[in-house]
């Protein structure tokens, strides 16, 4: 019965992640979490500044990774073991795909999802080869803007987060025959960002990091392996009083 016990359950020690967008925000509270339990974090960001100063100020260990993609400066990082006889999955599965063709805001929201998770599905595979079957996972990062009906008069931001969902869920199909875990996470991280419209957030506050750290160490350790293809919506009952697609 010891491999109940919290400490194996939630255990993520020496796991390796990549955080996109970990130096702030909701990506820093998972940044935080994940070396707080022991992981090595590599952190994507175009804001350096940012990255160094977690880098900085958060004991463990923690690797700036620059901008995240196929050419990012990690996949040349020789002295990072977990880079070794990494398969190019993702270039097999994906190679017809031109981010050129991706524009604007579905750009950001969309397409940036696809093309950096393509790029480490290599490692990932990998990853559940030396751990075990869905050992591996990728854990997006939406809104709850992408499932609520009303506009926000954010019609473009509002619809691209919802194909980011949906891009979540097409992968989740494709990973299944790689034995890697894919789940989508909806964030509410500011509770004073209601636009008019709107019913307020009925646990009356914002989004925290024991909120995000907690399903990030569910989905990321042995506790959450069975969990494939999953929306879970961290919103304190916001999506409960709007209008909803899901």
């Amino acid at each position: 019965m010891e491999h109940l016990h919290r400490n194996n359950l939630y255990d993520v020690k020496d796991r390796v992640a990549l955080v996109t967008g970990g130096g702030t925000g909701i990506g820093l509270m998972i940044t935080e979490t994940l070396v707080k339990n022991g992981a090595k974090v590599y952190i994507g960001s175009r804001r350096d500044d940012k990255v160094q100063q977690v880098a900085r100020e958060t004991p463990g260990h923690i690797v700036p990774a620059g901008i995240t993609g196929p050419s990012s400066p990690f996949f040349n990082d020789e002295s990072a073991p977990e880079n070794k006889s990494a398969a190019p999955l993702g270039t097999a599965l994906f190679e017809n795909e031109k981010v050129e063709e991706w524009q604007g805001l579905y750009g950001n929201n969309v397409a940036s999802i696809f093309f950096v998770t393509t790029a480490f599905l290599g490692l990932l595979a990998k990853g559940s080869e030396q751990r075990g079957p869905w050992s591996a996972c990728v854990i997006n990062i939406s809104s709850v803007s992408g499932q609520i009906r009303i506009s926000q008069a954010k019609w473009a931001y509002n619809s691209s987060k919802s194909a980011n969902i949906h891009l979540t869920k097409m992968f989740a199909t494709e990973f299944a025959l790689k034995n890697i875990q894919s789940d989508h996470t909806l964030g509410k991280e500011d509770v004073n960002k209601a636009a008019q419209g709107l019913q307020p957030v009925p646990f009356a506050r914002s989004g925290n990091d024991i909120d995000m750290g907690g399903i990030t160490l569910f989905l990321s350790s042995p506790a959450g392996y069975y969990v494939h293809g999953q929306v879970i919506t961290i919103d304190g009952g916001f999506g409960a009083v709007q209008p909803s697609s899901s």
